[in-house]
């Protein structure tokens, strides 16, 4: 819901009806505290993940939340709002850690992707939900909703078994055998639980210092191959703009001067990205990461282009009536192309690729970038728009789609049905990879 927030908010903040007063360049700030709190919430999760359990992860993680919204309800200042939207992406960041983190450890191997992509799912209703909300009733009222749903979260997590990756981490087996039968839904795991822990005990160090951890990212062959690819992945996830087009999607369709309302493409391009959740969860497993990825980044690139195209010839006075209906296709397509493979794969991957005893450090640092990206990409957006016309961050973006096409191509290694220890042993051979870049 706060991931979307600013789209459908802002242009009621800057309206005459606002409950806070804002001007044009405080709201690009109210937006973009989101995403410098993103930021510095992957340092606090590095530093908070590392001494609690898997479980206690996800309750530390709502806490954010629930205040950035609380903050929001009760704004009476755009200071408020800068306060709440910072806190808000530091619980954002939080969630990124906790969530994969966890899903990557509790998973079958052979349904890791399609549960990642339930992740993707949730995040697309809550888009939906906030901006239905803030357009047709207030602000307020979508942040009483995410209220609501942040404590329902809190609630619903002491449910769930802790991980036992994590349980035989800190030597308690018969939890982790109890975790295990919960999870599998069978009494008959000890010939797992033996895999987990062979496998735990091949990656865990004898230190277990917060600077030990974070320098053997650096350090251990294999923990520094999956470092590249996790950082690589989440900053090309960003920086092929879709957090631009999902925090600015109103402002893009106003300035597309479409046939249908921004209010309404907004929520037609909100609700294909939901729809798509489904048809990705169908698709990853069935193809390989790679391949996924690069068929992505190359239709990414292609409407990106598109769209700047567009763009730059209405800017120029050219006659578009007749393609009035082509901004809401061309982003609706983007959706598609987005889910295929930077949507999913970037996620699922980076929950698979990092060791135990390294996890929490590699996916704080690979969501730092993701953060740092986002909020690179959206002072791209915002500052080009202004100096040089929309069209070029569209290209930018577009640009570095196809980079990603080629990377995804060339180097991303292939971990579709492998398990952790599996991938761990691929990411520290010295070996040329021996399986084809087979990428159709």
């Amino acid at each position: 819901m706060q991931f979307a927030w600013a789209s459908s908010s802002i242009p009621k903040l800057l309206g005459n009806e606002s409950y806070v007063t804002v001007t044009k360049e405080e709201a690009k700030w109210i937006s973009n505290s989101y995403m410098i709190g993103d930021v510095v919430g992957g340092f606090f999760s590095f530093v908070i993940f590392n001494n609690i359990s898997r479980k206690l992860s996800l309750y530390v993680s709502c806490l954010p939340v629930l205040a950035s919204l609380v903050g929001i309800l009760f704004a009476n200042s755009t200071l408020v709002l800068y306060f709440a939207r910072f806190i808000g992406g530091v619980g954002r960041n939080m969630n990124l850690v906790a969530i994969p983190m966890y899903i990557g450890e509790i998973a079958n191997p052979e349904i890791r992707g399609a549960l990642g992509t339930f992740t993707n799912i949730f995040i697309n209703l809550g888009m939906i939900c906030v901006t239905a909300i803030t357009t047709y009733v207030s602000i307020r009222a979508s942040a009483i909703v995410g209220v609501v749903v942040a404590t329902t979260a809190l609630a619903l997590i002491h449910f769930v078994p802790e991980s036992p990756y994590y349980l035989l981490m800190v030597s308690r087996k018969d939890d982790a055998k109890k975790s295990l039968q919960v999870l599998r839904q069978s009494k008959e795991v000890d010939k797992e639980l033996d895999d987990l822990e062979v496998s735990i005990k091949k990656q865990m160090e004898q230190s277990e210092s917060l600077v030990k951890k974070f320098s053997q990212l650096f350090t251990v062959r294999a923990n520094l191959k999956a470092a590249f690819i996790a950082i690589f992945l989440k900053s090309l996830q960003m920086l092929t703009g879709v957090s631009v087009v999902i925090m600015h999607c109103h402002a893009i369709f106003e300035q597309a001067t479409g046939s249908i309302s921004p209010d309404v493409s907004t929520l037609i391009y909100y609700g294909v990205m939901f729809a798509t959740c489904f048809f990705s969860t169908s698709i990853i497993d069935k193809f390989e990461r790679r391949t996924l990825m690069v068929i992505s980044c190359f239709l990414t690139w292609l409407v990106l282009t598109v769209q700047g195209i567009y763009f730059y010839l209405n800017m120029h006075g050219y006659d578009l009536t007749f393609l009035t209906w082509l901004s809401i296709f061309d982003l609706i397509f983007f959706s598609v192309a987005y889910r295929i493979g930077l949507g999913t794969v970037t996620f699922i991957m980076c929950s698979e690729i990092f060791a135990v005893n390294v996890k929490v450090a590699g996916v704080a640092l690979s969501n730092v970038a993701f953060s740092l990206s986002s909020l690179i990409a959206n002072i791209i957006f915002d500052y080009t728009e202004d100096s040089f016309g929309i069209h070029t961050p569209f290209w930018i973006f577009g640009g570095l789609a196809a980079v990603g096409a080629i990377f995804s191509a060339f180097v991303l290694p292939e971990t579709k049905g492998k398990t952790l220890d599996e991938i761990q042993q691929m990411l520290a051979s010295s070996k040329k990879r021996k399986e084809k870049n087979v990428i159709c």
